[in-house]
């Protein structure tokens, strides 16, 4: 569970570079975990901001971008499409091209967008509440005012990955509990779980079939990584897969599924070992439309492809 915790981090939500601000400050005084937590993710979302657009404060109306931070940094929030519009006429298309006319609104607009970020990230259930809003502002706006730091870039790092590692397990025991006690569930080799939604009639793959599949990918938070329904009118009618091309985990599961089919997988991450999805699960959801020998699958499309521009011809 750490190491995946830490894949995580590094890859997501750790991104202070340098040293933390140097001066003589009176340090805050944090009361509990709680609000130096909370301070601690303020500081992460405006450094991971200066860092991947490659700004810095001082090319910002400083109060506004905080302004916009404090005031958006809420529950309900929607996402703004006239504030998009403002923040490319202030930096431009590159995001690098600043017009200082639109500096005061463009300012409080990249604040608000970077609260509606950070609730998309930490908004879920059993996260938020642990958080307290109010040092979170903290945190964010002594980045911006480029002030001594209250906390060290090393504890940053540390309470943002404990908590981290926390959510996820507590997130994924209530998952697996409400899973568990269905009546439709197989625990198969390997800790993989099957829930059959709807039975399937037909044959079953081996470990080496083609399978046409339609499927969602969700994490234990039940964001949706991938979803093959939403694929362009240009794309093929169903994608198309060799089970032994897949992650290892499908070579042990399909051959459980059966054509015709509706199922919820549960893959451990052992099963499938994808460090840009560092879950203990991942979860997904397939219709298994059909099944066919290694190449038959990808050649019988090719073939209606082919039909399919003679016809239009």
């Amino acid at each position: 569970m750490k190491q995946l915790s830490i894949l995580v981090l590094l890859s997501l939500f750790i991104y202070s570079c340098g040293e933390d601000h140097q001066g003589k400050v009176d340090k805050i005084k944090f009361k509990n975990e709680k609000e130096k937590l909370s301070y601690a993710l303020g500081v992460n979302q405006a450094e991971l901001y200066f860092t991947k657009s490659n700004l810095s404060p001082s090319d910002f109306d400083q109060n506004k971008m905080i302004d916009g931070f404090s005031k958006e940094l809420k529950k309900e929030f929607i996402i703004d499409s006239n504030c998009m519009k403002t923040v490319q006429l202030f930096l431009g298309n590159g995001q690098q091209d600043i017009n200082d006319r639109y500096i005061k609104e463009g300012s409080y607009c990249v604040g608000k967008i970077n609260a509606h970020n950070f609730m998309k990230i930490w908004n879920k259930p059993g996260a938020i509440e642990k958080l307290d809003l109010a040092f979170v502002k903290l945190g964010f706006s002594d980045v911006v005012k480029k002030k001594p730091l209250s906390i060290t870039k090393t504890d940053r790092s540390l309470l943002i990955k404990n908590y981290y590692e926390g959510l996820v397990e507590e997130l994924t025991k209530r998952m697996m509990d409400t899973v568990l006690v269905k009546k439709n569930i197989e625990k198969i080799e390997n800790e993989i779980i099957i829930e059959t939604i709807e039975a399937g009639t037909g044959v079953s793959p081996t470990d080496s079939s083609d399978v046409a599949i339609n499927f969602i990918l969700s994490t234990p938070y039940g964001d949706t990584m991938e979803n093959s329904f939403l694929r362009k009118k240009t794309d093929q009618e169903v994608p198309i897969f060799n089970v032994k091309q897949m992650y290892e985990g499908w070579s042990t599961a399909f051959p459980k599924l059966k054509q015709g089919g509706t199922y919820r997988v549960y893959l451990p991450f052992d099963s499938h070992k994808d460090p840009r999805l560092p879950f203990p699960y991942i979860v997904y959801y397939l219709q298994l439309k059909n099944v066919g020998a290694k190449g038959s699958l990808a050649k019988a499309n090719q073939n209606q492809a082919i039909e399919s521009e003679l016809k239009q011809k």
